[in-house]
């Protein structure tokens, strides 16, 4: 019996020997790439024309090992080589007029060890007052959802326009004119009013006059014209609107205030603002706005009462909201001033009722209003008690009395809320509240506007300048939906037509724990990534909407890692040594206008590559200890 057990035991034993043997061996292969590559291994270039997969046979190899039916299989393929040009070799041909905002990638925590280190993807510099993302909540590196080749949006399809007016920052308060056909990406397509000097907001015209930028504007199309609205008021107990126009969205008038009502003197209350349990006469007004009812009206919506800001203790405000209805708004084409290149407002008539009080915001803080209207209601969406967006609906605009609260909580944390409609999406712009929200303007989404639910989001819009220059997110303004075919919406279409965007923005991320940087294409994809703990570092380049080269994507969940190639051969190899395919992630130019410079780090084992267009971060990157592997491909 004893020798029977001791055979048992002899055989377990060599078992486990055999076992053993085989996990050193399978560690043995999958370390052996990367000591290849730590020793400085050459890398081979292998020409576009190269496509079959035999041909790739004799390139070098160094991936690592995929796991497939619990069977390891050694990947050899040559990931790190194919569709490369040598950097050496690229003369003259870079773009440097293209500049993109684009935070630099950074060595993954155990990888580079030199003295000198790369830059924290957190040193990235802002302009304006862009203030550093908040802290995100770490993600552990994880699949990404295939969301490539996204189908044409809804938005899209419908062919209306968002036009959209803000000031630039509080540093700098000229009003800038965006434009979106799917309402995640803006094109500045005009400028109406400049800041002129850097010491205050204000500027004087020829005749002594002053005028100001108008802060937090609002725009709207109404009696053939684009109408800008701001306001103040004289400490009288009336609002005193202020009022300018344009027919091409180019050329403004000066804005009009103190001389638009004669006779009345400014737009009387119907009853005071509480402030401290008392009324107050002497009442600040802030972010007037335009809003054309479900009925065809026009009418302004307004906060007054007593804002903190402007006594200096922010936060402290207690703002009650009005409405105003507009019996009359019309002007003769503005005259041009020959030094200025402003147009003086020409035969301008305003006529307003009093203002009515909405009796629901008479107990709290409620401030930045602005409607919007679907055909069956007149939705007011507004901020209470300094950070809740709630919406409003009513069927009866003229009752005061008729509002009912549909939405609670339809955004948090976020200011000057302002809604528009593309396709099916409803889309929420807004601003950030100073000392609370770290970041400028942000995008909620929902398709439905009277759900009680809370929208999706924050996301990232992106503004972008007439040449595709990434601007930082400007600050308070409106948002104003423009049916395609109207006239407005000819006037909109024809100066975004004039700078189109180029191509698709790809928008680059970084998983802080595994170190990979990544780039999609798409909105969802990012959004999600995001949720997840992954950093935005903004838009990496811009990829052309087709080309003849696409870019495959592929993933390795094992090492949970991403390849992106060129090269058809090599994906279908891939694929078949058990590399999940995901399809084109994006199209290279095939004009060659835009290198993206591709750097390996061979010490790590995830987020092994970096891509950028910013040759002076591929030579950072190198000093550090990272590989130049010459041109991935190109964008625009």
């Amino acid at each position: 019996m004893r020798d029977r057990q001791s055979a048992k035991d002899r055989t377990k034993a060599r078992g486990m020997l055999v076992v053993m043997l085989a996990l050193l061996a399978t560690l043995c292969l999958a370390l052996a790439p990367l000591q290849a590559r730590a020793e400085g291994d050459e890398q081979t270039v292998v020409p576009q024309e190269q496509q079959a997969t035999d041909q790739l046979e004799g390139t070098e190899a160094h991936q690592s090992i995929v796991e497939a039916d619990d069977t390891a299989v050694e990947v050899s393929s040559a990931v790190e080589s194919v569709e490369l040009e040598n950097v050496s070799q690229q003369t003259g041909d870079t773009n440097d007029s293209v500049e993109l905002v684009e935070p630099r990638a950074v060595a993954s925590p155990e990888t580079i060890n030199t003295e000198e280190q790369a830059p924290s993807s957190e040193e990235i510099v802002f302009t304006d007052d862009t203030e550093a993302v908040e802290p995100v909540v770490e993600a552990e590196a994880e699949s990404i959802p295939v969301m490539v080749d996204e189908p044409i949006l809804d938005e899209q399809a419908s062919g209306d326009i968002i036009l959209g007016m803000y000031f630039n920052s509080t540093k700098d308060w000229t009003n800038s004119i965006f434009a979106s056909t799917d309402g995640q990406v803006y094109r500045r397509i005009a400028t109406a009013y400049r800041q002129q000097r850097a010491s205050d907001h204000a500027y004087k015209d020829s005749s002594g006059n002053w005028h100001y930028p108008q802060q937090t504007p609002s725009i709207v199309y109404y009696n053939g014209k684009f109408w800008c609205l701001s306001g103040w008021n004289r400490q009288n107990g009336k609002i005193w609107p202020t009022i300018s126009y344009s027919t091409d969205l180019v050329h403004w008038t000066y804005p009009e205030g103190e001389g638009l009502i004669t006779g009345t003197r400014g737009i009387a209350v119907d009853s005071l603002p509480i402030v401290n349990g008392q009324a107050y006469r002497n009442f600040d007004i802030v972010a007037p706005e335009w809003y054309i009812s479900k009925n065809g009206g026009l009418y302004i919506i307004v906060s007054c009462g007593y804002y903190g800001d402007y006594h200096g203790r922010p936060t402290q405000d207690q703002m009650t909201a009005y409405i105003i209805k507009v019996t009359a708004l019309s002007a003769s084409a503005g005259r041009a001033d020959g030094n200025t290149g402003y147009l003086w407002p020409v035969n301008l008539t305003f006529k307003a009722q009093t203002a009515k009080k909405l009796p629901f915001t008479n107990t709290e803080d409620f401030i930045d209003g602005a409607g919007y209207n679907n055909g069956d209601y007149d939705y007011l969406v507004i901020k209470r008690a300094g950070l809740y967006n709630q919406i409003y609906r009513t069927t009866n605009i003229d009752d005061v009395n008729a509002w009912r609260l549909v939405n609670g909580r339809a955004s948090y944390g976020f200011e000057g809320a302002s809604i528009a409609k593309l396709g099916s999406t409803y889309y929420m712009m807004t601003d950030k509240v100073e000392g609370v929200t770290a970041t400028g303007n942000k995008l909620f989404k929902s398709s439905s506007i009277s759900t009680g639910s809370a929208w999706s989001g924050p996301s990232e819009a992106v503004f972008l300048a007439e040449n595709n220059q990434l601007l930082a997110a400007p600050r308070h303004g409106s948002l104003l939906t423009l049916k395609a075919g109207t006239e407005g919406w000819k006037v909109a279409k024809a100066l975004l037509d004039k700078n189109p965007v180029k191509g698709k923005p790809m928008y680059r991320m970084y998983n802080p724990n595994s170190g990979e940087h990544f780039y999609t294409a798409a909105i969802a994809e990012r959004d999600m990534l995001i949720s997840v703990g992954w950093r935005y570092e903004g838009i990496g380049w811009f990829a052309p909407e087709k080309s003849n080269t696409p870019v495959y994507r592929l993933y390795n969940a094992n090492a949970g890692d991403h390849h992106y190639t060129m090269n058809a051969a090599e994906r279908d190899m891939l694929k078949r040594v058990g590399w999940k395919y995901e399809g084109i992630g994006w199209y290279s130019d095939d004009k060659r206008t835009t290198p993206l410079y591709r750097q390996y780090n061979p010490n790590a084992r995830t987020g092994t590559h970096n891509y950028t267009t910013n040759r002076a971060e591929n030579d950072m990157l190198v000093r550090v200890g990272w590989k130049a592997e010459g041109i991935g491909w190109y964008g625009l």
